[in-house]
This record gives C-alpha cells, sequence and structure tokens, in this order.
C-alpha cells in the first residue's frame, strides 16, 4: 500500500476524505504531504499547513475527528501520531513564555478584545467575544469580592486588562506580573492613571501580601512537579482567609500531558495540560475551594471568535509578518479549536480561600 492509500484508509476511520465533499476534509496541494505527515505526525501535519501543502475549509472538526484516532487500539505512527504529548522539560519556562508574549502587541491586538482578555471567554447570554471577556472580567470581580481598598496580586498579567477593570469598576488596587516587557509597556500606558502596578519578573519572587489573587490560565506554564510549590507561593502571598480565582485549560483521561508536538515547537514551548485532580491534590492542606466552571465558559467559540478577528484584521499586520506567520497563526487558534470541539480539553474555573492553618 502506498502512502497515500495508507493515508486515505487511516482518514476514511474517522470520516475524512481527501478531497473536498465535506469542509473537514484535507484538499492537498503537495503530494509530499503524504509522505511527510506519516512519517512526522501532529508536527509534520502543522508544518505542511505552514507551508501551503494543504488546506481545509473547517480544521476544527478536521482536528476534532483526528483526535479520536487516540482512542483507537492502535499504534500512535499508524494513526499520524496524532496528536501525541508528551511530558515538558522545564528548564527554559521562563524564556519561553516571555518569547511567546513577545511577538507583538499589534498582533494581539489584531484579534483579542479591547481588553486584551487572552483566555477563555464568558459566553452566558452574549454572543460577541467583546461582551463575553468584559461578562467574565466582571465575574472574577464578583467571585473574589473585589472592592475599593482591597489589594489584588495579578499573576500572568498580560496587557493589563483584568487590572484595568479592576481598578475602574471595583476601586482596587492592582499589582499585576509578566514575564514580557511588550505586554508590560502596554499594560502600563492603559492603567497610567489607574491604581495599577505592573511588574516585569516571576511570580515566585514577589513579595508583600495580598488580599486576593487572579491565576488567569497561567498555571499551563507551570508543569505538573510544580503545582504544590506554586499553591504554597499563593498561600504565602494571601492575608489571612485571602481568595484566589483560578482558571486553567484541563484536560481529560491524560497524565503529565504535554502540549501537542506542533504547539510545543511553534507556540507554546513546554506548556503542560493538568489534570483536575492534580490541582485539587496541589490545593489540598493550603485553601478550602469551590469549582465555579460553568456552561457560557466556551474555548472553542473563543478561540473561533480569535481566528475570526485575526484574519478580518490581517491587512493591518500583514507588513510585520509574512504569508508562513499567518498559516502558522490560524492553524493555532483552529487547531486549539478543535481539541475542545473533541472534548480533549475543557476550562475549568476555581475559587481558593486561604486556610489559617496548613493540615
Amino acid at each position: 500500500m502506498n502512502v497515500k492509500a495508507h493515508a486515505e484508509h487511516m482518514l476514511r476511520n474517522v470520516g475524512v476524505q481527501l478531497g473536498s465533499q465535506h469542509p473537514w476534509d484535507i484538499q492537498v496541494h503537495d503530494q509530499r504531504f503524504y509522505g511527510r505527515v506519516l512519517a512526522g505526525g501532529s508536527l509534520a501535519l502543522g508544518e505542511s499547513y505552514m507551508d501551503g501543502w494543504w488546506d481545509c475549509d473547517d480544521i476544527p472538526e478536521l482536528i476534532s475527528r483526528l483526535a479520536r484516532m487516540t482512542n483507537r487500539p492502535v499504534g500512535l505512527r499508524e494513526s499520524f501520531l496524532a496528536l501525541r504529548y508528551r511530558v515538558c522539560n522545564l528548564q527554559r519556562r521562563t524564556e519561553a513564555i516571555a518569547e511567546h508574549y513577545n511577538f507583538g502587541n499589534d498582533l494581539y491586538a489584531a484579534f483579542l478584545d479591547p481588553y486584551m482578555q487572552y483566555s477563555v471567554a464568558d459566553f452566558t447570554n452574549v454572543h460577541n467575544v467583546r461582551d463575553a471577556q468584559e461578562q467574565k472580567l466582571a465575574s472574577i470581580c464578583k467571585l473574589l469580592g473585589l472592592r475599593e481598598g482591597k489589594k489584588v496580586l495579578d499573576i500572568g498579567a498580560g496587557w493589563g486588562g483584568f487590572a484595568k477593570y479592576a481598578a475602574q469598576q471595583c476601586g482596587a488596587m492592582v499589582v499585576g506580573v509578566t514575564l514580557s516587557q511588550k505586554q508590560a509597556q502596554y499594560a502600563r500606558e492603559i492603567c497610567a492613571a489607574l491604581p495599577v502596578e505592573i511588574l516585569v519578573q516571576d511570580y515566585e519572587s514577589i513579595t508583600g501580601k495580598f488580599d486576593s489573587i487572579v491565576m488567569c490560565e497561567m498555571l499551563e506554564h507551570v508543569g505538573h512537579k510544580n503545582y504544590r510549590a506554586s499553591m504554597q507561593k499563593v498561600h504565602n502571598l494571601l492575608t489571612p482567609g485571602g481568595t484566589v480565582f483560578v482558571q486553567v485549560t484541563t484536560g481529560k483521561n491524560t497524565q503529565n500531558r504535554g502540549f501537542d508536538p506542533w504547539l510545543h515547537t511553534y507556540i507554546f514551548e513546554n506548556g503542560m495540560i493538568p489534570k483536575v485532580s492534580q490541582l485539587t491534590d496541589a490545593f489540598e492542606g493550603l485553601f478550602t475551594y469551590e469549582e465555579t466552571t460553568h456552561r457560557g465558559l466556551s474555548g472553542e467559540r473563543t478561540l473561533l471568535a480569535w481566528e475570526e478577528n485575526f484574519t478580518a484584521h490581517w491587512e493591518n499586520i500583514a507588513h510585520l509578518y509574512d504569508e508562513r506567520f499567518f498559516r502558522m497563526w490560524r492553524y493555532y487558534l483552529l487547531f486549539s479549536a478543535g481539541t475542545f470541539r473533541a472534548d480533549r480539553n475543557t476550562t475549568t474555573q476555581f475559587v481558593l480561600t486561604k486556610k489559617s492553618s496548613q493540615t
């Protein structure tokens, strides 16, 4: 069986064809695609898309269908090595995170909402990502009981959107921490007249005491071996009875799973998807906790909205990048949407309350 026939056979098992009969079918432009992907798996699949060797009208559905291959009793290599995951090496965690967020503020402004929220939004009773992100910010503030005079630490503060909202709407005093100089510059500009301080440093070196701490989709960069130490650090930074909001991408039926090899190489080096049980184990003895996840929190809808914005505004930033970067970023957003559609990933929220003594 030649490589094309072999690929057709495997894809047929998940309802994908090499052609254009369905939106999720693969349209091959370069015959080298078959051998490259069969040999290189998910990494080669993404790279060949970046190189323009194939297209697909519904990449999220394609990825969702390919994800089913990993649930079949066959070898990974015989299923495109599809969506394989590996345990990450955290030696360059700080540098890797900063590199991703230093791509350029113009890039992120092209697809994010006005608050520049780079995390899953709350679409409960709203229909656009701008309203969904503002609704999420309001929900965080309500869950933490933020009000005037409260001191809040935002770990992974990004472009300062939460800090701006919490200071403007609640009167909170916010310290935001990021590893990206470009993010910090942007955050300081939008928060210039507010009780907000933006620091460029690792949260592990932060000192002081805070009434509340926000950790919105930053634990994916920590690694399973460090969850307990991270929670211990957060515990030490809180005032007695202080609260923590955690939002994180979690995976089902996974153990110490790193990001997909393509995402690991091009987007989030050393990222890792935690299991809910790994997180709750890390909370044990330090916090009482409540899971507050609800149906309106949608990773797929958020990512699809980002991709739509990115494509619509590409002409405004095209002079800064090239066509391969455009295809890389689209694939990242659509691929990620597909992992949520396949229910491999979900978004989980917790509210933690500091225990007065550890047990």
